[in-house]
């Protein structure tokens, strides 16, 4: 197919030259061993259901809305909160008429080889079974902020630092494939709640540098607090402020682990306001004083 590159002030797309296709397709950036591409579905379903084939591994995400499609015969609704992982051997897939926006990360056949070797996959339940070609999960707030970030600021980074952006999502999508496995919301909340959920990951994402009340987020969406804290749990199986302090730490680690910036201004950066508070968190994700994780990265 001819691709039309087009450069844009935030980042280099390449577009689909026939305006009327049903799905926007656009390839934000790559690498050496990753594609990381975004789809957009025609709103009004036009030209849907479109279908093609999918050859790579991949993980699958959602942005925005719900995308309802077929993969290697299994079906699935995409929305906020679910990671797709496909295992890509050439098998066809489905998009049905819907109005969304997701987020989809090709590799290579060597990086796929790799990622089984360096994790011991071979012989796990979905990588060592022929018969299982795709999984959903319900994701974490690591993966909830390092996707955003490869979503937001990829494009801007150093080759370096997206690529390992990119592999610390990939461990992570890793680690919650050994968790249980996704129950799909109900009906009733994908009409009425998602939106609302997908307003309030994002702004936690983007503003967990400050010192957010659940009045803040609740004000954002537009929702009561006690309406969003029963919400936020039921759709993310976490607390906000569970979901926020995650996300903080998540920085913080990345912070400790790529900059020189001393600890106090790492607390800071990661919304902190006790260097105190900070350290005992740390230490009880990590297992290890930031100082001691800092000393340990340097080494391995």
């Amino acid at each position: 197919m001819n691709q039309q590159r087009v450069t844009t002030g935030r980042t280099d797309l390449i577009l689909d030259p026939d305006p009327a296709h049903p799905v926007r397709r656009q390839h934000l950036f790559e690498a050496d061993f990753y594609l990381f591409k975004q789809w957009t579905l025609d709103p009004n379903g036009a030209g849907l259901p479109y279908m093609g084939i999918s050859p790579c591994f991949a993980l699958v995400f959602s942005n925005a809305g719900q995308i309802k499609f077929d993969l290697a015969d299994k079906a699935y609704e995409l929305h906020t909160g679910y990671v797709v992982v496909e295992k890509g051997h050439n098998y066809d897939f489905r998009l049905y008429p819907s109005a969304g926006v997701f987020s989809i990360l090709d590799f290579t056949d060597d990086f796929y080889e790799q990622l089984q070797d360096e994790y011991g996959l071979r012989h796990s339940f979905f990588f060592g079974n022929p018969n299982l070609l795709t999984l959903g999960l319900k994701t974490s707030p690591a993966i909830d902020y390092l996707h955003y970030q490869l979503g937001q600021h990829g494009a801007e980074m150093d080759r370096l630092e997206r690529d390992q952006l990119v592999l610390d999502l990939v461990r992570q999508v890793v680690e919650r494939m050994n968790q249980s496995l996704t129950e799909p919301l109900s009906t009733a909340y994908k009409r009425f709640h998602l939106t609302t959920i997908e307003q309030a990951k994002a702004y936690l994402n983007q503003e967990f540098h400050r010192d957010l009340s659940l009045l803040d987020l609740a004000s954002h969406c537009c929702v009561s607090p006690f309406h969003l804290g029963r919400l936020f749990k039921a759709c993310t199986g976490y607390a906000p402020h569970q979901y926020l302090l995650t996300v903080r730490l998540t920085h913080a680690e990345r912070l400790l682990r790529d900059t020189g910036l001393p600890i106090t201004d790492v607390s800071f950066a990661a919304g902190f306001n006790s260097i105190e508070h900070f350290a005992t968190a740390f230490r009880q994700r990590y297992h290890a004083s930031p100082s001691q994780y800092r000393k340990q990265g340097r080494y391995q």
